[in-house]
This record gives C-alpha cells, structure tokens and sequence, in this order.
C-alpha cells in the first residue's frame, strides 16, 4: 500500500525475487565390479558431492542394494551395506563411501547394483532424482563351501511288519571345502511316497 489510504490500486503492488538455497547430493563416481562368483566378497564404493547451493546438513545414511530387477526398496532388495555421513558437506564439496558383503549361494545371472545417496530422505534437496544409481553386475554359479548329498541307497526290495531292515547310504560332500564339523547325524524315514513332509 503506498499509503494514500485507497487500497487496490495498481501502485499498490510491489514484487521481489526470491531465491530458495538448497544442497544437491549427486554422485561423481561409482566402481562396482562387472562379475563376482557367489561366496566372494561384493565391494561397491561411491563418491557424491554436493552441486546444490546450500550446505547439506549431516546426518544422512546412503544405501547400495543388489537387486534382480531396477527398482530400489523392493522385496528382491538383498543390502551390500549402508554408510553414515555424520558431518555437514559444504558446497562443492565431496565424499567417499563403500559397502561390502558376500554374495550368497543360489543366484546366478544378471542383476543390478543400486546405490542410493541419502536413502532415508533426511537431506532437503533441489534435486533428489539424480539419488540413484543402477550399475550392471552378473553373478557367476560357484560351488557351496561345503555341499552335502546323498550319492547311493542300499534298501531291501520288500519287507514284512515287524522285520528289521538293512538300509546303508553314501555321504558325498559336492562343495569346494571341508565341512565345518566333523560330526552331524543323517535320519532315515519310512514313507509311503517320496515326500519328506513334517
């Protein structure tokens, strides 16, 4: 209001530009390796910067994920590892992080790596789709450390009610290494069919 007392006027009107300040969290790098062997140890590492125009205010939690498919936080999702940033990133400035676990046995083929920068949301940014990353990963078959199986069964052909039985089979350990303990005990079922039900 210009202050003659008449409101609406077109004098009345006044503008002013504002600028909304807000930090960016964006990856520069990432490393992940093209194919691992189950078993073996999945290292994935990062680097993120801050290209936004506002401090990012710690803490934050980012999360790499391998997945069988492109979506991030689905029930496909087995977690490589997480890591904290517990410390304000100034403008322009950058980190780095890694994550790492051991591919479990019984998959196989192609998944994706995915990384995603401040996966909890605590960080206020002018751009939070540039958060994700998908990077190609092939999981290669290995052997269990230790496998066991049934290799041979010995069993009479019949028997009557009451009889003893004679039943001998053969462990075979089909894994890449020596079991863990040198005893276990095998059970052996009577069964009218060949499902082993509880």
């Amino acid at each position: 209001q210009d202050g003659d007392g008449t409101f609406g006027e077109a004098e009345d009107a006044f503008s002013f530009d504002l600028v909304l300040a807000l930090p960016n969290l964006a990856f520069v790098t990432t490393s992940v390796p093209a194919t691992i062997k189950n078993g073996e140890t999945l290292t994935v590492s990062w680097t993120a910067q801050n290209n936004g125009t506002a401090v990012a205010r710690a803490s934050w939690i980012d999360r790499a994920v391998l997945s069988s498919d492109e979506t991030y936080g689905n029930a496909d999702d087995i977690q490589i590892g997480t890591a904290t940033t517990d410390a304000d990133l100034a403008i322009g400035a950058s980190y780095d992080r890694s994550a790492s676990v051991a591919v479990p046995f019984g998959i196989t083929g192609q998944f994706r790596v995915l990384i995603k920068l401040d996966h909890g949301g605590a960080v206020v940014e002018g751009d939070a789709a540039d958060n994700l990353v998908s990077l190609p990963i092939e999981v290669q078959f290995s052997a269990p450390p230790s496998d066991l199986i049934v290799e041979q069964v010995t069993a009479p052909a019949g028997a009557l009610t009451g009889q003893s039985v004679q039943v001998t089979w053969r462990v075979k350990n089909q894994g890449t290494s020596t079991t863990s303990r040198a005893d276990w005990s095998d059970r052996v079922f009577l069964s009218a069919d060949d499902q082993l039900s509880a």
